[in-house]
């Protein structure tokens, strides 16, 4: 919670254009980490929707998907995977972010000649990701509303998500992150439906 205050109170002095923190600033911080605590408690305390109206637990699913999908076929292996692989598999989310874990895990073995996929094959490249997102940081601006938009994903692909998008906004030589960014990004995952959207990454197209 420590943590959490703080990474708040620096947010809120960057959005004001601050270098340092002062007591003020801190209370003006911590306030708003109080409303976006009491609005959270409240959604939660919300009734349960229906199962069929319960969004996915992809969290990728609010940024990706732009209307309600149809449950999600399972995706397509071009490379044979074991029983335990398929078991791990499973246990990611239903939709874009269990698609984008086959091409990865698919596009790597490939890479390195292999002509199955096991579960410590498929573990390592999930904690590859993992690592990988928690190295990233910050290196521009952002609105407040969009990084609490991208703080709702799981800490695991955070990084990742801050990447691309940053990457994107960049490329259209904007200086600063906001909603409209967030939902040009979102429009073209759900359009190309790719993750790496640097036209030249060389897993454009791939994973």
């Amino acid at each position: 919670m420590r943590d959490a205050s703080k990474q708040r109170i620096e947010a809120y002095a960057s959005d004001q254009g601050l270098s340092e923190i002062s007591l003020q600033t801190a209370e003006a911080g911590l306030a708003k980490a109080r409303d976006a605590m009491a609005s959270a408690m409240q959604d939660d305390a919300q009734p349960s929707a229906p199962a069929a109206e319960k969004k996915s637990a992809c969290p990728f699913a609010e940024l990706v998907q732009p209307a309600p999908q149809p449950t999600p076929s399972p995706p397509e292996h071009r490379l044979d995977w074991d029983r335990d692989a398929e078991a791990m598999l499973a246990n990611v989310p239903a939709g874009y972010c269990r698609d984008m874990t086959v091409k990865a895990a698919e596009t790597i073995a490939g890479q390195s000649g292999m002509e199955q996929i096991d579960a410590d094959f498929l573990g390592q490249v999930m904690q590859t990701f993992t690592q990988g997102s928690a190295t990233v940081e910050e290196t521009m601006p952002w609105n407040e509303g969009a990084r609490e938009r991208i703080a709702k994903a799981p800490e695991m692909v955070q990084g990742m998500l801050v990447k691309e998008i940053e990457g994107w906004t960049r490329r259209q030589g904007l200086d600063r992150v906001d909603h409209d960014a967030v939902d040009a990004v979102k429009a073209e995952w759900a359009e190309r439906g790719v993750f790496h959207l640097d036209p030249s990454d060389p897993r454009n197209g791939n994973t």
